[in-house]
């Protein structure tokens, strides 16, 4: 089946009103014939969302390359006005949850 077959069977599936990022998440896994993988991908956000709704989740921010201080800081600075101040844990953690 080409592309834009699939494209309009999707576009009859999906609301139109859906968010276009869940749209545009659907359409890559369908041009990578993925769509089959959808129910564990729902499973997992479900996951996430559950943990989410318990607290702050601890992360680990990695980079592929070292960052020097001064990008380290804009990168903490970025988060910060992204995601909030840092939360400490009530068993003493002291490192941000998004340590880099």
């Amino acid at each position: 089946m080409e592309f834009a077959e699939r494209q309009r069977l999707l576009d009859g599936v999906v609301p139109s009103e859906a968010d276009a990022s869940v749209r545009n998440l659907l359409c890559v896994m369908m041009q990578h014939d993925d769509l089959g993988a959808i129910v564990e991908v729902v499973e997992g956000l479900r996951r996430r969302m559950s943990q989410a709704a318990e607290g702050p989740v601890p992360v680990e921010v990695v980079s592929a390359i070292a960052l020097t201080e001064t990008q380290r800081k804009e990168l903490e600075s970025k988060l910060i006005i992204q995601y909030g101040e840092p939360s400490i844990s009530p068993t003493g953690l002291t490192r941000p949850f998004w340590a880099v």
